[in-house]
C-alpha cells in the first residue's frame, strides 16, 4: 500500500489555502499549511514533504527567497517546488527557471493549471477520474455547494452531518474559486444547481477601514447618492471581499490589522481578478514618500484624513455613477 502524499501550501491569504487545501486533499493529498516565508521554512524542514507550493509575496520572507535557502540541501533541494504568483515580470519568471521551480500564474484559471501539475508531480489520480456517475471527487464543495464524504456516499453509519459552519465555508470556498474563474465539472443531463445571478441595481463600493466611526459616515453620505457601501474592518478581510464581491471601487485605509493598505493594494494590483478595480487610499498622516509608492502601486487617487467629502465624491462619482443615470440625480443629492 502506498504512503499518503504530502503537500505543503504556503501563502499569506488564509482562504486562498484553505481552498487549494481542500481541492488538494480530494486528491488524497496530505496538506500542511503555512502563511509566512519562515514557518514555510522551517515545516519544509521538519517534514520534507513530496511537493511544496509558495506564494511570492509573503510576510517573513518571499516563496523565492525559501526557494534560494532550500537549495544547499541535496534532500531539500530534491523537493519540487511550484511558485504561485500574480507577478509577470521576466525577473520572476528568470527566478523560478533559475531555481528549477514550476512558476503558476494566479488568475481565473489558477486550478486549472495546479491540478494536472499536481497530478502529474506526485501521480495521483485526477478528481475527474471517478467516473461520468461520479465527477466529483470525495470531501469536495459540489456545484450545488453541497459537501459529501465517503461515508455519506456509502450510507454509512460513522457519517457525520454537515453542519452549519460547514456549509457557510464550504460556499465561501466554492465562491473564492468562482471569483477566480473555476468552474467545477457538470454531468451530461444533470440538473443545474447554478445559483441565479443577481441584477446589481444600484453600484456599491468596498470600503476597508478599522475606523467604525468613518465607515458609518461614509455609508450614510453614500446611500444619499444612490451608492451602497460594504464594510471590512481588517486589511486581509478586505481583501478576500474584492475576490467575492465586485465592487464598482475600492476604498483604502493605510494603518490597519491584518495587512497595511500598502501591502493590500500590492495583492490586488498582483491578481488579474481585482487589479482593474480602481482604488482610492487613505491615510492619516501626510507622507509624500508613501503617496509615491501607492501611485507606483496603480492607486486611482492618494487623500489624507480627515477627508474632505466634496473631493472623495469628486473621485469616486465617475467610478460608481451608471452610464444610464443622469449626472442631475446625484447633484441633487448633494447636501
Amino acid at each position: 500500500m502506498t504512503s499518503t502524499k504530502r503537500i505543503l501550501i504556503a501563502d499569506d491569504d488564509e482562504c486562498l489555502v484553505d481552498a487549494l487545501a481542500r481541492r488538494c486533499e480530494a486528491l488524497d493529498l496530505h496538506v500542511e499549511r503555512a502563511h509566512d516565508g519562515m514557518s514555510a521554512l522551517v515545516k519544509i524542514d521538519a517534514l520534507e514533504p513530496d511537493l511544496v507550493i509558495l506564494d511570492v509575496n509573503m510576510p517573513s520572507g518571499s516563496g523565492l527567497s525559501v526557494c534560494e535557502m532550500l537549495a544547499p540541501d541535496p534532500n531539500l533541494k530534491a523537493i519540487p517546488i511550484v511558485i504561485l504568483t500574480g507577478r509577470t515580470d521576466g525577473e520572476t519568471i528568470a527566478a523560478c527557471n533559475r531555481l528549477d521551480a514550476y512558476y503558476v500564474l494566479k488568475g481565473p484559471n489558477i486550478w486549472s493549471q495546479l491540478e494536472p501539475l499536481v497530478v502529474d508531480l506526485l501521480g495521483t489520480e485526477p478528481s475527474g477520474a471517478a467516473g461520468p456517475e461520479q465527477p466529483y471527487p470525495a470531501d469536495t464543495c459540489r456545484a450545488d455547494h453541497s459537501h459529501r464524504s465517503p461515508a455519506s456516499e456509502n450510507g454509512g453509519e460513522d457519517a457525520e452531518p454537515e453542519t452549519a459552519t460547514d456549509r457557510i465555508r464550504n460556499r465561501y470556498i466554492a465562491d473564492l474559486f468562482a471569483a477566480l474563474g473555476w468552474r467545477e465539472p457538470k454531468r451530461a443531463g444533470a440538473p443545474r444547481n447554478d445559483r441565479p445571478e443577481c441584477a446589481v441595481t444600484r453600484p456599491w463600493v468596498l470600503c476597508v477601514d478599522d475606523d467604525p466611526d468613518f465607515a458609518a459616515t461614509l455609508k450614510l453620505r453614500l446611500q444619499q447618492h444612490g451608492v451602497d457601501v460594504l464594510h471590512a474592518f481588517a486589511g486581509m478581510e478586505g481583501y478576500r471581499f474584492a475576490f467575492t464581491h465586485e465592487a464598482q471601487a475600492i476604498i483604502l485605509d493605510q494603518e490597519m490589522p491584518d495587512g497595511n493598505g500598502e501591502y493590500i493594494l500590492r495583492r490586488l494590483k498582483e491578481s488579474p481578478a481585482t487589479e482593474g478595480i480602481p482604488v482610492i487610499v487613505l491615510t492619516g498622516t501626510k507622507d509624500q514618500a508613501l503617496a509615491r509608492r501607492m501611485h507606483n502601486l496603480g492607486a486611482a487617487r492618494f487623500l489624507t484624513k480627515p477627508v474632505d467629502w466634496e473631493e472623495l465624491w469628486a473621485e469616486l462619482q465617475p467610478l460608481v455613477q451608471r452610464e444610464d443615470e443622469p449626472t442631475s440625480l446625484y447633484q441633487a443629492a448633494l447636501n
